[in-house]
């Protein structure tokens, strides 16, 4: 079974496709822990190596498992503010035309492609989570990007993303020097009342901050 978003039009090579999806990827849910790449990090605005939870789900075929995936992170993940990306299994029907018993046909194949944690910031923007209220932001996001690949008009598109069989949620926990400058700006911004004032804070701010991280390299 997997999540469909368009009616695969060779079903047999469909499911053939599927269940070779399947076989290269564990069907029970999984946490392991690795590190992205410092490049991805540095881009995000992370200097250090704290590692990097991945919590798939791998037999994926209904809206509901993919919120309650998001809730089990939240639980796991609370005590400390983490950002948090999703990414997809994706089954691709890939239409080609060919000449047999003298006419054109339309001919259908299938491939797949896993989720990955190197390519997760493309699919959807990271979301900062502090507590339950941006746990619940995130979820929706994740659900809304399900409804426009459903609701996504592809024409005549000769490749099409026609089913997801597993999903990703990548987290990284925010370096405390990182997550104490968020909550100091955003207090800066709820104490003053003038944009000066506002400017001056956060200059200071960053100085303490930079300070911070040259003391810890």
């Amino acid at each position: 079974m997997a999540f469909i978003i368009f009616t695969p039009q060779n079903l047999s090579a469909y499911y053939a496709a599927l269940a070779q999806a399947c076989k290269k990827f564990q069907e029970q849910n999984e946490v392991s822990i690795e590190g992205l790449s410092d490049k991805l990090m540095q881009s995000e605005g992370v200097f250090n190596k704290e590692p990097q939870n991945l919590y798939y789900n791998n037999h994926f075929y209904d809206l509901q498992q993919q919120e309650d995936k998001i809730d089990q992170v939240y639980q796991l993940e609370k005590a400390k503010p983490y950002k948090e990306y999703v990414d997809f299994g994706f089954i691709w029907q890939k239409k080609q035309q060919v000449y047999k018993r003298q006419q054109t046909q339309d001919e259908y194949n299938y491939s797949q492609t896993g989720p990955s944690a190197d390519d997760c910031y493309k699919t959807l923007p990271n979301t900062v989570v502090r507590e339950i209220q941006t746990n619940n932001y995130f979820k929706q996001k994740a659900v809304d990007l399900l409804v426009d690949y459903q609701d996504f008009i592809h024409g005549d598109s000769a490749t099409l993303n026609v089913a997801l069989f597993s999903f990703l949620i990548v987290v990284y926990r925010l370096p405390l020097v990182i997550a104490v400058g968020q909550v100091m700006l955003l207090n800066c911004f709820s104490n003053t009342k003038t944009l000066t004032q506002a400017g001056a804070q956060i200059k200071l701010i960053n100085s303490y901050l930079n300070l911070i991280k040259m003391m810890i390299k």
